[in-house]
């Protein structure tokens, strides 16, 4: 890393003693307008389901719990990737890895993502092509997750039953102002024009660090632990 590091978050940066970050952004033409009229059908996990820190494992108890079927982008029900997992829930549809054209209608079928990760997420792009598509975010409080999801798009806790109560109020939420927020703040625009802002200032001398950032290892769990309360 230099002193022109550029994260993608406050909370990275910060992990890494910076202070300097660029949110992620989608390029809103390519992802095309959202079809309201398509009736809602299930929530949604999109991620890989393998990896622990992704924690399928609790989206699948969160939407049981609440009584919303799941679409799991992004896994499959048996799963050797990780070691020997087999999911036997039925409330929980596995679709495997999806491309992008498929992952758009997964989306614009959805009622709400799951994002119950256990480790620091340094941005997440599920969260804003979610969000973009008029589903609110339901997740843990971890890493970037705060700085994008807000009162208005979503809802954030360590406390499984909260995150089940809030799921099922989900209709409360207004899907076009998610939408909005997103095309709002997180397009591919509003992201160029921010590096082209620091990109000003290196080629003018500046450095956009005062010291170079490097990785302060923190003592924490390897996997962050949810409240069963």
């Amino acid at each position: 890393m230099s002193e022109n590091t550029v994260f993608i978050s406050a909370d990275q940066a910060r992990r890494h003693g910076g202070s300097v970050f660029i949110h992620h952004g989608l390029d809103l033409q390519e992802y095309g307008p959202v079809d309201w009229s398509i009736p809602r059908e299930h929530l949604v996990f999109l991620a890989k389901a393998a990896w622990k820190v992704k924690n399928v494992r609790d989206a699948i108890h969160i939407a049981r719990k609440a009584g919303r079927p799941l679409a799991v982008a992004g896994g499959h029900r048996l799963n050797f990737t990780m070691g020997f997992r087999l999911t036997l829930d039925p409330n929980a549809r596995f679709l495997g890895m999806v491309d992008h054209h498929h992952k758009q209608q997964v989306l614009n079928r959805s009622l709400a993502l799951l994002f119950p990760v256990k480790w620091h997420e340094p941005f997440g792009l599920a969260l804003i092509e979610s969000l973009y598509f008029g589903n609110p975010v339901f997740g843990t409080p971890f890493g970037s997750l705060p700085e994008i999801v807000t009162d208005e798009v979503g809802f954030l806790s360590k406390s499984r039953k909260e995150l089940i109560g809030q799921v099922r109020e989900l209709e409360r939420y207004d899907r076009r102002r998610c939408h909005e927020y997103v095309c709002d703040r997180f397009s591919s625009t509003v992201m160029a024009k921010n590096y082209l802002d620091l990109y000003e200032k290196v080629c003018n001398g500046e450095n956009l660090h005062v010291q170079r950032p490097s990785w302060l290892d923190p003592v924490e769990p390897k996997y962050l632990p949810l409240d069963l309360s």
